[in-house]
Formats: C-alpha cells, sequence, structure tokens
C-alpha cells in the first residue's frame, strides 16, 4: 500500500473527508488503473456530498472489475442521491448479481424501491392538483362573467343539464385526467429505457471533465501555487516582523505623542467652557423694570 493511500484511508476513517480525497487522488496519479483507489474516491466524494464525482469514480472502478460489487454499491449510492432512482436499482441489481447476500445492498435496494414508489405516488398528485386548478379556474371564469354567461346558461340550461355536464364530468375530464397520466408514464418509460444509452453517457462524460478540472486545479495549486506562495511567505513575513511592524508602532507612537498635547488642550477649554454655562445658568436670568 502506497503512502499516499493510506493517509486517505487514515483520513476517511477520521472523517477527515476532503483531505481522504486529496490523498487518494495523489495516489491515483502513481497508479492510474487501481479500482480499489477509485472506489474509495468515490466513498470520499460522496461522504462530502458530491455524489457527480463520486459516480463517476465508480463507474471508472467497475469499468476496470467488472465482478466487484463494491463499486456497483458505490454507484448505487450515488444515483440514489441523484434522485435517478431506476438507475440507482439496476445499480444494485447488478451488484446482487455478484454478492446475492449483500446485506447493505439489499437494504439500499429496497430504500430505492420506496423512494421510487414515492415519486411516482407524488407525480400522481402533481396530476390530480393540475385537474383541481383547471376545475378551480374555470370556476373563476365562469363566476367573473356570470352577467353574460347566466342568460346563456338559462336558454342552454336543458342542454347543459342532459348533454354537455354529463359529458364533462364522465367523458371530457377523465380523458384529460387519463392523457395526462399516460404522458407522465411514457416520459418516465423513455427515461428509464433510453437513460442508459444517452443520458447516463452524457452525464459521466461531463463527470469526468469536471474531475479532469478539478484534477488540473489541484495540480495547478500543489505545485505552482502553493509553492509561490510559502516563497512569497517566507520573504514577506522577516520583511513585516523585522521592519514593518516596528516602523508602524514607532509612528504610531510618534503620531499619539504629538497629538496628545492638542487633545489635552482641546479637553481643558471645553471643561471651562462647560465651566461658565454652569454658573451663568445658576445666577438665573437678570430683571429689570421702574416702580
Amino acid at each position: 500500500m502506497t503512502e499516499a493511500r493510506k493517509l486517505g484511508n487514515d483520513a476517511f476513517n477520521a472523517g477527515n473527508f476532503s483531505d481522504a480525497v486529496k490523498h487518494y487522488t495523489e495516489a491515483l496519479e502513481a497508479d492510474v488503473t487501481n479500482e480499489k483507489l477509485y472506489s474509495n474516491r468515490a466513498a470520499a466524494y460522496a461522504k462530502v456530498g458530491n455524489y457527480e464525482l463520486s459516480l463517476a469514480d465508480a463507474n471508472r472502478a467497475i469499468t476496470l472489475k467488472k465482478d466487484w460489487a463494491k463499486p456497483y454499491s458505490r454507484k448505487g449510492h450515488a444515483l440514489y442521491h441523484l434522485r435517478r432512482f431506476p438507475e440507482a436499482m439496476n445499480a444494485y441489481t447488478n451488484g446482487l448479481a455478484i454478492e446475492p447476500q449483500n446485506t447493505e445492498m439489499l437494504e439500499a435496494l429496497k430504500a430505492c424501491e420506496k423512494a421510487d414508489n414515492q415519486m411516482h405516488e407524488w407525480m400522481a398528485g402533481e396530476s390530480a392538483k393540475q385537474v383541481e386548478k383547471m376545475q378551480k379556474n374555470m370556476d373563476e371564469f365562469r363566476e367573473k362573467y356570470k352577467v353574460v354567461i347566466d342568460p346563456i346558461s338559462r336558454l342552454l340550461s336543458p342542454a347543459w343539464t342532459h348533454v354537455y355536464e354529463p359529458a364533462w364530468q364522465r367523458v371530457i375530464l377523465p380523458a384529460i385526467v387519463a392523457a395526462f397520466e399516460t404522458a407522465t408514464a411514457r416520459v418516465s418509460e423513455l427515461y428509464a429505457k433510453h437513460a442508459a444509452s444517452h443520458v447516463v453517457p452524457l452525464r459521466e462524460k461531463a463527470s469526468e471533465r469536471l474531475v479532469a478540472t478539478w484534477n488540473a486545479y489541484d495540480e495547478w495549486y500543489r505545485t505552482k501555487f502553493f509553492p509561490w506562495y510559502h516563497r512569497l511567505k517566507n520573504r514577506v513575513e522577516p520583511f513585516l516582523r523585522e521592519k514593518a511592524l516596528p516602523f508602524l508602532s514607532d509612528a504610531a507612537t510618534k503620531v499619539g505623542n504629538a497629538v496628545k498635547p492638542l487633545y489635552d488642550r482641546a479637553s481643558e477649554k471645553v471643561s471651562e467652557l462647560m465651566s461658565r454655562g454652569a454658573a451663568a445658568s445658576a445666577q438665573g436670568p437678570s430683571t429689570s423694570g421702574s416702580t
């Protein structure tokens, strides 16, 4: 085990997940075909909430070792938190095909199925809300234009009661609800069908670009900025400590000594004026007149 990988494991176990990501990245620079390092970094990325990068590392680990269940678990975990439940269930199912008795993945698969069902229930609820909103808008329209609608309604009341209203309640409104639900189900079906071949590769490609950008930044920071910063710090700190701070301290002392007499004289003048004002108030106003 390399030193960087050991440091990554120690940081992960200590709960320092950002440091763990950094050390695993250093270890991968020396061994880019190590599936365990990608799996470990995927777990560290997940711990800091970066599920896109966690998913990218899990996919790399799977590519390197397809018969290892752990990266499928990492992938499912990342997809679950990205709310891509059908893909998460697929990842866990693939992992369980390798390790059927893996308790962690079995529980995670159940959680994915529950979350997916809740999402579908929410979508159905949203469909009902939209229909209710449509009905409310129609009621508001009728109320707003009742001056025009009421005479027409009285004329058409028999036809409305026996033809149009039953048609709306029994045919048109149910048809709208059914069409909306069908469209929603079709969109979900198309997404589940084409996610693996179209959506997922695009997301993985974007994740890979993000990882490459992060790695380039990390390399720049470690190899260029960090050394430059330390060189600058080593040069500036002695200057500040030995010259700038003593100079500023001496200047502040001189300014204070120069200002103090002025401040004292001003304070004395203010005190004198206040004393005169108090004495004048004590004497009271002067009176004059003839008797």
